[in-house]
C-alpha cells in the first residue's frame, strides 16, 4: 500500500496541507484530469491516483514536523476533535448539501465531480432539490458522454435522475432536435442509434415508438424517391455519357446515405458505351476527356474490368508519345527495346510513330533479332502477329538484311550458266518450265532461299520434278548451298555465332551429306573458344585493373581517415586539459564556501537543538500528566459506547429479520396484483382499440357527410351573396344617378337665385361708385355680408 507522502506528492501539496487546501487540489486535478473531458495522456489512470490518495487523505490531520515527534499530543487531541466533529456534523452536512446544490444549478464542475464522488445519501439529498436534475442534465449534454457519465452513479441514483418528467422532456427535446438536423441532411444511419439511446433509457415511452414509426416512414419515403430519380438517370439514354453518369452517382451518394439494405441495378451497356466514349477522345486526341471518363467508369463501376485497364494502358501511351519518339531515337538499346514493346498494345501509334524517318532510321542501326532477344528475355515472347507487323511496318525481310552483300573473294561460288539448247531441245522446252525458272531466279535474288511459303528451293524442286535433270535447276540448287555457305562464312568472321549456328542447320535441312558442314562446325567451335578465352582474359584483365584502383583508393582512405581521427583526438585533448582547469578552480571555490556555511549552520543547529530539548522536555513532562487524565475518561467512555453498540446491533438485527419477512410477502402479493392488473390491461387496451377503431369510423362519416353538408351550403351562400351583390350595385347606380341630378338641381338653383339678385361684389362696387343706380336693400345686406 501507497504511504501518506507518496498520496500527498499525487496532489501536489505539502504534507502539513489542511482539508481545504487538499479538496482544493483535488477538485482542480480531477477536473483536470478527468476521462470525459481531458485531453491529456493517460488520463484515466492519472484520474484513478487522484481518488485514491484524495480518500486517503480526506480525514487526515496535517502533520506539523515540529510536532510530529510528539504522539501523545496528537493523541490527546484526537478525543476533542472527534467531539467537536459530532457537534458539527449536522451543520456542515446541511450547508454542503445546499452548496453543491448552488453550484450544480450554476454548472459549476466542480460542484458536479462532487457528486459524483459523493456516497448514496448524501447524493439523494443533493438531488431532492428543486431543478438540480435538469440542472445536471444540461450540464452532461453540453459535456458529453452523458450516459457514460450517468452510468458511473450507483443505480438508484440514476433511476431517480430519469424517473424525473422534467429531466425526460429536457433529454426528449434535445434528442428529437438532432434526430430532425439528421433527417433534413437524409441521415437516417446516424438518426436510429439517437433515438435508440433515449429508448433504451425509457423503454415503455409510447411516443418514442411512435417517432421510430415515423422515421423509418420517412426514409422508406425519401428511399423511394431517390430510387426513382436514380433508375430515372439510368435509362435517359438521350443525355450526354457524363452528365447520366454523375445524376446517378449523385442518386446513389444520397441512398447509401440514407440506407438501403440491397444492391442497386446496373445497365449492362454501361461498360461498352464507356469504352466507346474513351476511344473517340483518344481518337480526337482529347485525353483529358478520356481521363475524365476513365474516372468517372471506375468510380461508378469500381468492380475490376480488364477492358478499363487496356484503355487506360492506352491513353498512358498516347499522353507518353513525345517521350516514346525520343527513347526510340536514343542511343539505349534496353529502352528502344523496351518502347517497341510498349507499342505492340496500340497498334495505330505504332503505325504513326515507326513511320517517322528519324525514329525507323535509329531503329535500323540495330540488329532486328538482338531487339526481339531483349524483348523475350524481359518482358515475354512477342506473338508472330505482331513480330510480322514491326518487320512489315520497317520493311525488315524475313532473312538477315544485306547478307548476300558479304561475299568472300575466294569462295567458289556456281553463277547460273546460260541454257545453250539445240531447236530439238527448244522445242520440247514446255514453257510453264520456263516460267517458273523465271520466278525461282527472282525469289534467289531476293533471298527468299528456304523459309517462307513460296521459297527458290521449293520452285527448284517443281522444276525438277518437271525435268529431272534440268541443268539451270541444279545449278540453283547448288548456289543456294553457296549462299547459305558464304553467309556462315561472314557471320563467323564476325564472331556472330548464333546466325552461323541457324546457317549450319539450314544447310544440314538442305543437304545433310554437304563436305562443306565439318569444316563450318570445327571453325565455329575453333571461334567460340577463342572468344571465350578472350572474353575470361578481357574479364581477369579488369578485375586485376578494379581490384588495384580499390585497393590504392582503401589505403588513400585508410590514411585520411587515420589523419583526421589523430587531429581530432588532439583537439579533444586541448579541450579536456582547459576544461579540467576551469573545474578545479571552480571546485576548490565550492567547497571553501561550503565549509564557511557548514561551520555556521552547525553552530546555529546546536544552540537551536539545546534550546529545543529544553522546550521539548517540559512539555513532555505536561503532555504525559494530561494524557494520562485523558486516557481513564477515554477508557470509561469507550466501555459504556462498547455495551450501548452491542445492543443497539441486537435490535437492528431483530428489526431487519422482521423487515424481510414482510418485505418478501409484499412483494409476493405485488406480483400478484401486478398479474392481475396487466392481464386487465390488456383486456381494456383490447376493448379501448375496438372501440376506438368504431369511433373513428362514425367520426370519419360524419365528417364526410358535415364536408358534404358545408358545401351544399357554401354552394347556395356564394349563389345568394352573387345575387345580393348584384342588386346593391343596381341600387347603388341608382342612388349615384338620383345624387347627381339632385346636385345639378341644386347648382342650377343657385345659379338662378344669384343671377336673381345680381349678387357679385364687382358689379355693386362699380354701381356705388358711379353713383347712377343706388343700392337696394337686398343688395346692400349681400354686400355686407360677402364682399367686406
Amino acid at each position: 500500500m501507497a504511504s501518506n507522502k507518496y498520496f500527498y506528492q499525487v496532489l501536489g501539496v505539502q504534507s502539513n496541507a489542511n482539508q481545504d487546501e487538499i479538496k482544493q487540489a483535488f477538485h482542480k486535478l480531477a477536473h483536470k484530469y478527468h476521462p470525459d473531458t481531458s485531453t491529456e495522456p493517460n488520463a484515466e489512470q492519472k484520474f484513478q491516483d487522484i481518488n485514491e490518495a484524495y480518500t486517503a487523505l480526506r480525514n487526515k490531520k496535517p502533520v506539523n514536523k515540529k510536532r510530529s515527534k510528539l504522539p501523545i499530543i496528537a493523541a490527546a487531541i484526537v478525543g476533542i476533535t472527534s467531539l467537536v466533529a459530532i457537534i458539527s456534523f449536522f451543520y456542515q452536512n446541511s450547508f454542503n448539501t445546499q452548496e453543491i446544490q448552488t453550484g450544480i444549478l450554476n454548472h459549476n464542475s466542480e460542484a458536479i465531480h462532487s457528486l459524483e464522488n459523493a456516497n448514496i445519501n448524501f447524493a439523494k439529498k443533493v438531488i431532492s432539490g428543486t431543478g438540480v436534475k435538469v440542472a445536471l442534465i444540461d450540464f452532461y449534454l453540453k459535456n458529453p458522454p452523458l450516459w457514460k457519465k450517468l452510468d458511473s452513479y450507483h443505480n438508484s441514483i440514476r433511476t431517480n435522475i430519469l424517473k424525473d418528467d422534467q429531466v425526460y422532456r429536457r433529454l426528449r427535446d434535445h434528442y428529437y432536435h438532432q434526430i430532425d438536423n439528421e433527417i433534413k441532411e437524409d441521415k437516417f444511419k446516424k438518426a436510429m442509434p439517437l433515438l435508440g439511446e433515449i429508448k433504451k433509457a425509457y423503454p415503455k415511452k409510447s411516443e418514442l415508438f411512435h417517432k421510430y414509426q415515423q422515421i423509418q416512414e420517412k426514409k422508406q419515403q425519401r428511399l423511394a424517391a431517390m430510387t426513382q430519380k436514380y433508375m430515372d438517370c439510368l435509362y435517359k439514354t438521350w443525355v450526354p455519357l457524363l452528365e447520366r453518369t454523375h445524376c446517378m452517382v449523385d442518386a446513389r451518394d444520397t441512398i447509401k446515405t440514407v440506407g438501403i439494405e440491397h444492391d442497386l441495378p446496373i445497365d449492362a451497356n454501361l461498360p461498352a458505351m464507356y469504352a466507346k466514349e474513351v476511344r473517340l477522345a483518344l481518337k480526337d486526341q482529347n485525353y483529358d476527356h478520356a481521363d475524365d471518363i476513365l474516372l468517372d467508369w471506375e468510380k461508378l463501376l469500381p468492380a475490376n474490368s480488364g477492358q478499363r485497364d487496356v484503355l487506360k494502358d492506352l491513353l498512358y501511351l498516347r499522353r507518353e508519345r513525345e517521350n516514346i519518339v525520343v527513347d526510340l531515337s536514343g542511343n539505349d538499346k534496353m529502352q528502344v527495346a523496351k518502347r517497341l514493346h510498349q507499342l505492340s498494345a496500340d497498334p495505330v501509334l505504332q503505325q504513326q510513330i515507326l513511320e517517322i524517318a528519324k525514329v525507323k532510321n535509329n531503329i535500323l542501326k540495330y540488329q532486328f533479332n538482338d531487339l526481339l532477344t531483349i524483348i523475350a528475355s524481359n518482358y515475354g515472347e512477342m506473338s508472330p502477329n505482331n513480330e510480322s507487323k514491326l518487320r512489315e511496318i520497317l520493311e525488315i525481310p524475313e532473312e538477315v538484311e544485306d547478307e548476300d552483300k558479304t561475299i568472300v573473294a575466294n569462295t567458289p561460288i556456281a553463277i547460273p550458266i546460260p541454257i545453250q539448247t539445240t531447236a530439238t531441245e527448244e522445242v520440247k522446252t514446255n514453257n510453264k518450265t520456263d516460267t517458273l525458272l523465271t520466278e525461282c531466279q527472282q525469289l534467289y535474288n531476293k533471298n527468299y532461299l528456304t523459309r517462307g511459303k513460296n521459297t527458290a528451293l521449293s520452285c527448284y524442286r517443281k522444276v525438277l520434278k518437271i525435268e529431272p535433270n534440268n541443268n539451270q535447276a541444279l545449278d540453283g540448287l547448288n548456289n543456294i548451298e553457296n549462299k547459305y555457305y558464304v553467309w556462315a562464312d561472314s557471320n563467323l568472321r564476325k564472331n556472330k555465332f548464333g546466325r552461323v549456328k541457324f546457317y549450319i542447320q539450314a544447310l544440314q535441312k538442305f543437304n545433310s551429306n554437304s563436305s562443306r558442314l565439318t569444316g563450318l562446325k570445327e571453325k565455329l567451335n575453333a571461334a567460340q573458344r577463342q572468344t571465350v578465352a578472350e572474353a575470361n582474359q578481357a574479364t581477369k584483365v579488369k578485375e586485376a585493373a578494379k581490384l588495384a584502383r580499390l585497393k590504392v583508393s582503401k589505403e588513400k582512405a585508410v590514411k585520411e581517415r587515420e589523419a583526421r581521427l589523430k587531429a581530432d583526438k588532439e583537439r579533444a585533448a586541448k579541450r579536456r586539459s582547459a576544461r579540467y582547469k576551469v573545474a578545479k578552480a571552480k571546485v576548490a571555490k565550492e567547497r571553501a564556501a561550503k565549509r564557511k556555511t557548514a561551520n555556521a549552520k552547525a553552530a546555529k543547529e546546536r544552540a537551536a537543538k539545546r534550546k529545543v530539548a529544553r522546550a521539548k522536555a517540559a512539555q513532555e513532562r505536561a503532555a504525559k500528566r494530561k494524557l494520562a487524565r485523558a486516557k481513564a475518561a477515554n477508557e470509561r467512555k469507550a466501555a459504556k459506547r462498547k455495551a450501548a453498540r452491542a445492543k443497539a446491533a441486537q435490535e437492528r438485527a431483530a428489526k431487519r429479520k422482521v423487515a424481510r419477512a414482510k418485505a418478501a410477502q409484499e412483494r409476493a402479493a405485488k406480483r400478484k396484483v401486478a398479474r392481475a392488473k396487466a392481464a386487465n390491461e390488456r383486456r381494456a387496451a383490447k376493448r379501448k382499440a375496438a372501440r376506438a377503431k368504431a369511433a373513428q369510423e362514425r367520426r370519419a362519416k360524419r365528417k364526410a357527410d358535415r364536408r358534404a353538408k358545408a358545401a351544399k351550403a357554401s354552394a347556395a351562400r356564394r349563389k345568394a351573396a352573387r345575387a345580393k351583390a348584384i342588386k346593391e350595385r343596381a341600387a347603388a347606380r341608382r342612388k349615384a344617378k338620383r345624387k347627381r341630378k339632385a346636385a345639378k338641381k341644386k347648382a342650377a338653383k343657385r345659379k338662378n337665385a344669384k343671377r336673381k339678385r345680381g349678387a357679385s361684389c364687382s358689379r355693386l362696387v362699380r354701381q356705388m361708385s358711379t353713383g347712377i343706380k343706388p343700392l337696394t336693400s337686398k343688395q346692400r345686406a349681400y354686400f355686407r355680408r360677402r364682399c367686406r
